[in-house]
C-alpha cells in the first residue's frame, strides 16, 4: 500500500475496557472494518484506578481477541477517559469513533452526571461517534466486583477522611474564640489540599461537599441550620465551596499527571538503557540474560524469556516458576498475554513479543498475589520483548548470511582451486604427453641426445606436477590439523644446500648470496618440512623479483631461535594485500603466469606448527620474508672438546 492510499484508508479507533461484554465491541469495529475495508485501532486507557484479577483478565482476552481480529492494539495512561479516547483519535487521524455505552459509562460520585460515552459523544467534534450497547453477555455483569483488598483500602480511605473531617469540626469549636467564621473557613481548606496528595478525587469532592456544609451549620449564622441570611455569607460559602472542589481537583489532576509524567520517563530511560545494553551483546544467548537482570531490576520480580533461537535454561532457584513456563511461553507466541497460578500466592503473567508477522519472544513475570500489574506494565515488557526480537531476527539473518557467504566462498575457493590446478597441470601434463610421443618415434628414440632431452623434459614436467599434488595435500593436512612434526638435529648446512637444489630451476640466471648465515650451527627441527619452507621463498623470491637481480637466503641462530629470511629486489606488495599474504589462493597481481597461490599459505602452516611467526616486511626496492622458530637452536658446540656448551 503507497502512502498516498494510507492515508486515504478510513481508520476506526475502538475503546477497549475491563467489561465482560466489551468483546462485542471489538467484535462489531472488527467486522465493520473489514467489511469497509478500514483499518482498527483498538485502545485500552489505564486510570490509576486498580483492576481486579477478574477484569485484568477480561481486558487482556478483549485486546487479544483485537489483535486476533487484525486490529492494532494502542494503550494510554490517562484518568481522563474520555479527553484522553478524543485526543488520541485526532493524533492517528481516526475517522470514526466506536465505544460500548455500559462499559465506559462511569458516573462516579453523582449517578446523573455525563458518562464516558456521553463525553466522548461531546467532545469529538467533526469525528463521528457509534456507541454500541454493549449488554452483558450470559448474565455477567458488566461491572466487576472490587477485589477484597481493593474494598479494604477504599474502607480504610473513607475512615481516614472521616477522622479528619471530625477533627476539622473540633478544631473549629476550639479556635471560633479567636478568629471569625471566615478564619475558619480557610483553615477548612488546608485539609482539602493536603488530601489531593494521596485520596481519590470522588473524596475530595465528597470532603470539599460536607466540610462547606459543616462550616454553614456549625460556623456560619445562624448555627446549627442550614440557611444563611446575609449575602457576605452566601459569598463566603459559594466561594468555598468552589474554591474547595477547584482546588482539590486540580491538585488531584496535577498529581496524576505527575506521576504519570515520572512513570513514562522512567519507561523510557528503561528501554533506552535496554537497547544500549543488548545492541553490543554478541549472542542470543547473553541478549536473553541481560534483558532478564534489567527486567528484575526495574519491576523488582522475578522474569524468564523465552526466544525460539535461544534454549531457555531455568533458574534453579524458581522451581516452580520454571515448571510451567516454557510449556506456557510457546502456546503464548501464538499473540495473547497469558496469566496462570504456580503456587496459592504466585502467578505468572506471559507477555508475547514480535516485531513481525512470527512471535519469537515471550517475557514471564512471576507476580506476587498483592501485586498491582497495569497495561502500561504491559506495553513496557512488550516495548522491551519487542527490542529483543529484533535482535533475535537480526542474528538469525546473520547466520543465515553468515552460511550463505560461506556457500559463496566456498564456491569461489572451488572454482579458483579448479582453475588453478587445470592451469598448473596442464603445462607440464602437456611436455610429458609430447615428450612420450615424440620417443614413441624410433628415428627420435634412436638418437641418445634428442632421447636424452625430452627424458629430462619430462622428468622436469613430472617433478612440477608432483609438486602442485604435494602443494594441494599439504594445505590439506595443515588445515586439517594433522601435520605432525618429525624433529631432528640438522645443521644449517644441509637446509640451505637442499633447499637451493629444490628451488634450482625458478633461481635459474640469479644469484642467491648467503653471507650472513651460520651454516654449521644445528638445530631441533622437522628438516623435510623446513627444506620446504626455504625452498618455497626462494622460489616466491625467483618469481615475483626483478629478473636477473640477486636474492639473499639468511639462516641465522639468534638466542635459542632459529631466523630464516629471503630477501629479494622487486616492486614489493600493495599495503591492503599485504595482510593477506599468506592465505591461500592469494597471488600478487604481477605478470608472471602460474602458481596455485598456495607456497606462501604452506609457510605459514609449516612455521606455525613449529611454533614461530611469519611476517613480510616490505622495503624501499626490496621485499623480505622473515620466519622465526623458538626454542629449537642447540648450544654452539666448544672448539676444544667438540661438545654442545
Amino acid at each position: 500500500m503507497t502512502e498516498q492510499e494510507s492515508l486515504l484508508k478510513d481508520k476506526f479507533l475502538v475503546a477497549v475496557g475491563s467489561a465482560p461484554s466489551s468483546s462485542n465491541v471489538v467484535r462489531w469495529a472488527t467486522r465493520f472494518a473489514l467489511a469497509t475495508g478500514a483499518e482498527c485501532v483498538a485502545l485500552s486507557v489505564e486510570t490509576d484506578k486498580a483492576l481486579s484479577r477478574d477484569a485484568r483478565e477480561r481486558l487482556d482476552r478483549n485486546l487479544s481477541l483485537a489483535r486476533t481480529l487484525g486490529a492494532r492494539v494502542e494503550t494510554a495512561h490517562d484518568d481522563d477517559v474520555a479527553g484522553t479516547i478524543v485526543a488520541v483519535a485526532r493524533e492517528c487521524g481516526a475517522t470514526m469513533i466506536i465505544v460500548g455505552k455500559s462499559g465506559l459509562s462511569s458516573r462516579f460520585l453523582f449517578p446523573f452526571g455525563a458518562g464516558v460515552s456521553d463525553r466522548i459523544v461531546r467532545e469529538s467534534g467533526t469525528i463521528p461517534v457509534t456507541v454500541i450497547q454493549d449488554l452483558a453477555e450470559s448474565g455477567i455483569a458488566s461491572s466487576p466486583k472490587p477485589r477484597r483488598s481493593a474494598s479494604r483500602r477504599a474502607g480504610l480511605e473513607f475512615l481516614a477522611v472521616t477522622g479528619i473531617f471530625l477533627g476539622l469540626v473540633l478544631l473549629g469549636h476550639l479556635l471560633v474564640p479567636f478568629v471569625t467564621y471566615r478564619g475558619i473557613a480557610m483553615i477548612f481548606l488546608i485539609p482539602v489540599i493536603g488530601l489531593s496528595f494521596f485520596a481519590p478525587a470522588r473524596l475530595i469532592a465528597a470532603f470539599a461537599l460536607f466540610s462547606a456544609l459543616a462550616l454553614n451549620y456549625f460556623f456560619i449564622p445562624p448555627l446549627y441550620t442550614l440557611s444563611i441570611d446575609s449575602l457576605e455569607d452566601w459569598l463566603l460559602f459559594a466561594t468555598y465551596f468552589f474554591a474547595a472542589i477547584v482546588t482539590g481537583s486540580l491538585v488531584t489532576r496535577l498529581k496524576s499527571r505527575e506521576a504519570m509524567i515520572v512513570k513514562r520517563q522512567g519507561s523510557t530511560a528503561f528501554l533506552l538503557g535496554a537497547a544500549e545494553n543488548m545492541a553490543s551483546c554478541s549472542s542470543v544467548e547473553s541478549t536473553v540474560g541481560i534483558a532478564k537482570r534489567l527486567i528484575e531490576k526495574h519491576f523488582g520480580l522475578g522474569a524468564a524469556i523465552y526466544a525460539t533461537d535461544c534454549p531457555y535454561v531455568p533458574d534453579p532457584a524458581q522451581a516452580a516458576f520454571a515448571r510451567s513456563f516454557e510449556e506456557e511461553a510457546k502456546l503464548s507466541l501464538s499473540g495473547c498475554i497469558r496469566e496462570i497460578d504456580v503456587s496459592p500466592k504466585m502467578r505468572l503473567r506471559i507477555i508475547p513479543s514480535s516485531t513481525g508477522s512470527e512471535p519469537v519472544v515471550a517475557i514471564g513475570i512471576e507476580l506476587p498475589e498483592s501485586w498491582v500489574w497495569t497495561v502500561s506494565d504491559d506495553a513496557l515488557v512488550a516495548s522491551l520483548g519487542n527490542i529483543l526480537s529484533l535482535i533475535v531476527l537480526r542474528e538469525r539473518s546473520d547466520a543465515i548470511s553468515r552460511v550463505s557467504r560461506l556457500e559463496l566462498e566456498s564456491q569461489r575457493l572451488a572454482k579458483v582451486l579448479l582453475d588453478s590446478v587445470s592451469h598448473e597441470m596442464r603445462t607440464p601434463l602437456t611436455a610429458v604427453t609430447g615428450s612420450l610421443s615424440a620417443l614413441s618415434d624410433p628415428a627420435i628414440a634412436g638418437n641418445a641426445a634428442s632421447r636424452t632431452g625430452l627424458v629430462e623434459v619430462a622428468l622436469s614436467s613430472a617433478a612440477t606436477l608432483n609438486r602442485v599434488v604435494e602443494d594441494l595435500i599439504s594445505v590439506g593436512r595443515i588445515e586439517s590439523g594433522m601435520l605432525r612434526l618429525k624433529k631432528e638435529k640438522v645443521e644449517l648446512s644441509e637446509i640451505q644446500e637442499s633447499a637451493l637444489i629444490e628451488a634450482e630451476v625458478s633461481l635459474k640466471g640469479r644469484t642467491v648470496t648467503t653471507g650472513d648465515s651460520h651454516p654449521s650451527r644445528m638445530v631441533n627441527v622437522d628438516v623435510p618440512l623446513t627444506i620446504r619452507l626455504v625452498s618455497n621463498l626462494l622460489r616466491n623470491a625467483g618469481k615475483y623479483s626483478i629478473p636477473g637481480a640477486p636474492i639473499r637466503l639468511s639462516l641465522t641462530v639468534e638466542g635459542t631461535s632459529l631466523a630464516m629470511e629471503v630477501r629479494d629486489c622487486g616492486p614489493g606488495v600493495a599495503q591492503d594485500r599485504l595482510q593477506h599474504l599468506f592465505e591461500k589462493f592469494r597471488r600478487c597481481e604481477q605478470p608472471q603466469p602460474g602458481g596455485l597461490g598456495l607456497g606462501l599459505a604452506i609457510c605459514k602452516g609449516i612455521t606455525e606448527a613449529h611454533g614461530g611467526a611469519i611476517s613480510a616486511i616490505p622495503g624501499v626496492g626490496e621485499f623480505t620474508v622473515r620466519v622465526v622458530y623458538p626454542d629449537c637452536a642447540l648450544p654452539e658446540p666448544d672448539a676444544g672438546t667438540g661438545r654442545n656448551k
